[in-house]
């Protein structure tokens, strides 16, 4: 079966491990390179993207990893300036539509054919709610009413998932903030079922054997199939910070390409 990843860019670690393994293309190259020839009837769409004299289609034998992370005007700078919002609706809108015939190892997607990318708050939520691990304090409302004390407290971006030093608001308006849990970092990268665990700090020590449990617990509340998520421990209290499809920290682990390139490779020989 073929493996084909769709991905922001080709510097996506993931693509980079496995561009031996399937047939990498990035938005730059669907966008630029590849002729697209789709067609839809009343019994079937076939997906048809020609590129380097191979096509690659939407059929039995083709598996697709979707690592298209976010949609952004970014992602549309090679039109013209005033074209470049309509273009961004019609790749998210197409990307929906091709991504969602496509066999794939995501078994989610956004709309807009993206993974899921929860703002902090949502994540947040739905982990207290279904799972019995917990979360950070925070307060998303008017700044009059915030009932957090300064202690470790962290003025953000809802999307922002890396800001974890505690700092001052640079504007009196800002309405989101939250505060660092108590404990040591650390970072798990779960695909499917399997984990592997990077302290944020050399020093730390080794996490309770719990963690990878609680971490695919999070992965599957949050629907997503490659996953990086940092925790805080604190004895034997688990505190969950974020989960994000973007893989960072975890590439710092010795054993980092060979899980991701044992584990996709299973997953993509048992689809």
């Amino acid at each position: 079966m073929t493996l084909v990843v769709l991905t922001n860019n080709a510097n996506d670690p993931i693509a980079s491990i496995l561009k031996n393994d399937a047939h990498i293309i990035d938005l730059d190259t669907l966008l630029n390179q590849i002729d697209i020839f789709d067609k839809i009837t009343e019994q079937q769409t076939k997906i048809n993207w020609s590129h380097d004299n191979y096509t690659i289609q939407n059929s039995n034998e083709t598996i697709l990893l979707n690592r298209i992370c976010h949609l952004g005007l970014d992602d549309v700078k090679s039109f013209a300036s005033e074209d470049r919002l309509y273009s961004l609706i019609e790749l998210q809108a197409y990307l929906g539509f091709a991504v969602s015939n496509f066999k794939t190892l995501n078994k989610h997607k956004s709309s807009s054919g993206t993974e899921p990318c929860l703002p902090l708050p949502n994540q947040w939520e739905l982990i207290k709610k279904n799972t019995d691990v917990s979360v950070p304090n925070y307060y998303w409302g008017d700044p009059r009413f915030n009932h957090l004390s300064l202690e470790k407290r962290i003025f953000g971006d809802i999307y922002n998932y890396n800001q974890w030093r505690p700092n001052q608001a640079n504007d009196e308006h800002v309405q989101f903030c939250y505060q660092r849990p108590s404990g040591s970092p650390y970072f798990v990268l779960s695909i499917g079922g399997e984990s592997i665990i990077t302290p944020f700090e050399n020093n730390l020590p080794p996490p309770c054997n719990m963690l990878p449990i609680i971490a695919e617990s999070c992965r599957q509340t949050l629907n997503l199939y490659i996953a990086e998520s940092l925790f805080f421990i604190d004895d034997d209290s688990i505190t969950f910070g974020f989960m994000s499809p973007l893989v960072n920290v975890s590439q710092r682990n010795a054993d980092f390409n060979t899980f991701c390139h044992q584990t996709i490779t299973r997953d993509h020989h048992e689809a």
